[in-house]
């Protein structure tokens, strides 16, 4: 790949292959693509894995597929009920559907806490039992603030079809007590790391 990969989320396969999803502009507009390497220094483009998308994000299910997670850009007429952004998750029950930009399910959540923008989503978890369409799929993502700043918030995607969120006042009290955050509270990513859980915001 000779083009940037921004916003890259990097996942390893169980043929330890890493999997990258990224978004890329093509004519001005954002869209959500796939890449893989054998080493993390080259990459190969596999799939476009949604149009109009960016912020992505994967997780790989074990046995059980990937789901990825992006902010999916509406127009006002096909996706998020209204312009601006919010959360889609796509689901791929294997490597090859993965690899052709085929999803098997897809589901665009409503924006239930900004009437402008929800996005840049995370998964915490996700639990299959025994398929996608019994699963319990814990999401962090960010909203838009009375149209002004960037929030978090974390959500539950219940049989990958049921949606219900809130705001993570815990999360936005950690910065705003500081008095030191005048601006947008963002991505956040959470690793484990010697034993340890790390959450990155």
């Amino acid at each position: 790949i000779r083009f940037g990969m921004d916003a890259v989320k990097i996942i390893e396969d169980a043929n330890r292959r890493y999997l990258a999803v990224y978004h890329h502009p093509v004519n001005g507009v954002q869209q959500t693509r796939l890449a893989t390497s054998n080493d993390l220094l080259n990459w190969t483009f596999q799939a476009v894995i949604e149009p109009a998308s960016s912020q992505p994000t994967i997780k790989k299910i074990p046995g059980k597929g990937f789901i990825v997670a992006l902010e999916k850009i509406g127009d006002g007429t096909n996706f998020c009920e209204k312009k601006g952004g919010c959360n889609m998750f796509n689901y791929y029950p294997d490597v090859n559907s993965l690899y052709k930009g085929v999803p098997n399910k897809t589901v665009v959540a409503p924006r239930t806490l900004s009437s402008c923008n929800e996005g840049t989503p995370n998964i915490y978890s996700a639990e299959l039992n025994p398929d996608i369409d019994h699963s319990v799929i814990e999401v962090g993502f960010h909203y838009h603030q009375d149209c002004l700043l960037d929030r978090q918030a974390k959500a539950t995607l219940t049989n990958f079809k049921a949606w219900t969120s809130e705001i993570d006042k815990p999360l936005n009290q950690r910065f705003e007590n500081t008095g030191r955050f005048k601006g947008n509270i963002g991505d956040r990513d959470e690793f484990t790391y010697a034993g340890h859980n790390f959450l990155i915001i």
